[in-house]
């Protein structure tokens, strides 16, 4: 008969060793079986390097506080947003296009000025890029007053009313020839300011920026009733 010399084989051998013995009492057999048992764990874990398995921590992140912005803060942005509308819109002016004035225009009049835009007689034309158009009238065009200007500024406001709404007023004027601090009150109703500057009148509904008056406050007292 062939015997296994190898590891598993004394292993195998060791562990049945017991019961090959006749006449040796079978609960001593039993017992000499169960020492031959933790010899070969103890063994086992010598020749292979038994390892306990590793706990790995479960670490709990705190779940971060959302940020509310303060009511500032979202003045302070609203500014910011409307100053960004004020540079499109007179990029818009100053290329004489009407339709990229559409989009700021209000929801209700904009089918109508989209249409008075494509005719050049109209008022709403003249208003904006034709003065010579009106008869009777020495007031320039919104696009006279920012063409003819050295410096074409946008002067932004924002301002908060009782029932917690922001309307924002936007001012277009002539930096070289006006200051921000210029444009109050005491100034924005002369004969001087209604040459030199334009404006137009929005409110914020739903984080967005709507205009409240027709385009740049035409045949309005908007900036004087402010």
């Amino acid at each position: 008969m062939q015997v296994d010399y190898s590891l598993k084989g004394k292993l195998s051998l060791y562990l049945h060793e017991p019961f090959r013995h006749n006449g040796i009492d079978s609960s001593w057999a039993k017992g000499r079986f169960v020492l031959n048992i933790v010899v070969v764990m103890w063994l086992c874990c010598f020749v292979s390097g038994c390892k306990s398995p590793q706990r790995t921590a479960t670490i709990t992140q705190p779940t971060p506080s959302p940020v509310v912005a303060s009511p500032a803060d979202e003045q302070a942005a609203a500014l910011r947003e409307l100053r960004v509308i004020g540079k499109k819109i007179v990029t818009a002016v100053l290329a004489k296009d009407g339709g990229a004035l559409l989009p700021f225009d209000r929801d209700d009049l904009r089918l109508q000025d989209e249409a008075s835009i494509k005719d050049k007689n109209t008022n709403l034309y003249c208003y904006l890029f034709d003065s010579t158009c009106i008869s009777g009238t020495k007031i320039p065009s919104v696009y006279e007053k920012l063409s003819k200007a050295q410096q074409p500024e946008v002067y932004a406001s924002v301002t908060k009313s009782p029932d917690g709404r922001l309307y924002g007023l936007l001012i277009f004027y002539d930096k070289s020839q006006l200051s921000e601090k210029q444009l109050n009150a005491d100034f924005v109703c002369t004969d001087k300011a209604l040459n030199t500057i334009s404006s137009w009148h929005f409110v914020l509904s739903g984080g967005k920026w709507n205009a409240i008056t027709p385009l740049f406050d035409m045949e309005t007292d908007a900036l004087c009733s402010d």
